[in-house]
């Protein structure tokens, strides 16, 4: 009782924050969320993202001469934090509290699949406007039903991943702003050896080698003062393939393009479009006969493999921000005034300009100062000399003998 009081908790949450939609749950920059930048969040700093996906199907069904009209839909969210623990190094941990299942008895996983992420990133020169990074990726099957229509290939073993990441920023001191571009290539073992991904007890086919997936993916992102424009195009290839009993085996690739806008220093929307442009084919193998030993039941009529399309919207949330010493403040003072136009040279100049008024204004205070203290010395000499009879009877009392 206490777990799904939890859980109900967390949804609520989600719907306060109305997310709609990441195809990876461990995307938090301003960009977007398929294709992992090279750098890592700042030492310190804890972000925790929202998210969910949803897709529609309107369907008109004849049965015995009779139409009828359907509506069917694929639904997912969650919740992920993460973590900058050193300069180089992210963690990040996502769980998905709710997915649809889209096939009977069971209509959804409450919960879903756990994620975990290990990135080291940040590394390139510091003036250099390339970076570098690995990424590691683990998910931990954590729900009842895998092998799911409509989503990308799943099995009930656990599946890791490893990815290069390399980025090209404008921002040479503050890669998540300006503009950036960002390659990702990987690859995603599925540890499913052996298994069966059906649930019919006549079901003879079995995975006899491990699936493994080509994971890519292109970004570009254009950030301009509160607002992210963003495009990414990004797909999986199976490098070996499952058995025709996944209902999702083809080479994917999905274009989309979106926005995000942050309404202060702690919070940030984002949404976007998810289009399907490769992958519309269906390789899986289907049977109205349940007798066959291959038999996968379809979803429903009708419907694609995969999402022909996803609306996306989310919000991440900062919970702490890093410390930036002082040396990094001074950089990205020095590229923000470089981006406005000016010439390094020109600002180190200013800069020396600045030096050298500062000193001719305190050797001015000095003389001033000087010259202060030499006119009162005068006037004190005059005053000495128009009275010399007040000076003299001073000087006999100070002669004076107390009694």
């Amino acid at each position: 009782m206490k777990r799904y009081l939890i859980f109900c908790i967390f949804q609520t949450m989600l719907l306060i924050f109305t997310s709609l939609a990441f195809s990876s749950p461990l995307g938090h920059g301003a960009g977007p969320v398929n294709v992992s930048p090279a750098w890592t969040i700042t030492k310190g700093s804890l972000f925790v993202r929202t998210w969910s996906r949803l897709y529609l199907k309107d369907q008109v069904i004849t049965r015995n001469g009779v139409s009828s009209a359907e509506m069917h839909s694929n639904v997912q969210a969650g919740l992920g934090c993460f973590y900058g623990f050193t300069p180089h190094l992210e963690l990040g941990l996502a769980q998905i509290f709710y997915q649809d299942t889209n096939k009977p008895p069971k209509a959804n996983n409450f919960p879903d699949d756990l994620f975990f992420r290990l990135k080291l990133g940040s590394l390139g020169l510091k003036k250099s406007a390339i970076r570098f990074g690995v990424q590691f990726d683990l998910r931990l099957p954590t729900a009842q039903v895998h092998n799911i229509p409509l989503e990308s290939y799943s099995s009930s073993r656990m599946s890791y991943g490893f990815s290069g990441l390399f980025s090209i920023v404008s921002n040479t001191f503050q890669p998540d702003s300006g503009v950036t571009i960002t390659a990702n290539i990987g690859t995603y073992n599925h540890w499913d050896l052996g298994t069966k991904l059906t649930t019919f007890d006549h079901d003879s086919l079995m995975v006899r080698a491990n699936s493994r997936e080509l994971v890519y993916g292109v970004s570009f992102v254009n950030v301009v003062n509160k607002f992210s424009y963003f495009a990414e195009v990004y797909g999986r290839a199976f490098l070996q393939r499952p058995p025709p009993t996944a209902y999702t085996r083809e080479t994917t690739v999905y274009f989309s393009p979106g926005v995000s806008y942050q309404t202060n220093e702690w919070l940030r929307f984002r949404c976007s479009l998810d289009l399907l442009i490769l992958g519309i084919k269906d390789l899986s193998k289907y049977s109205d006969d349940p007798k066959e030993p291959t038999a996968l039941v379809r979803a429903w009529h009708n419907a694609p493999n995969m999402s022909t399309w996803r609306i996306t919207m989310g919000a991440r949330i900062t919970l702490k921000r890093g410390k930036i010493d002082k040396r990094v403040k001074r950089d990205k003072a020095r590229a923000t005034y470089r981006l406005n136009g000016h010439d390094e040279d020109l600002y180190v100049e200013i800069a020396q300009e600045k030096r050298k008024a500062e000193s001719a204004e305190y050797e001015l205070d000095r003389i001033r100062a000087e010259r202060k203290r030499m006119e009162d010395l005068i006037e004190r000499l005059q005053t000495m000399l128009n009275n010399p009879s007040d000076t003299g009877s001073s000087s006999q009392e100070g002669k004076k003998k107390p009694e």
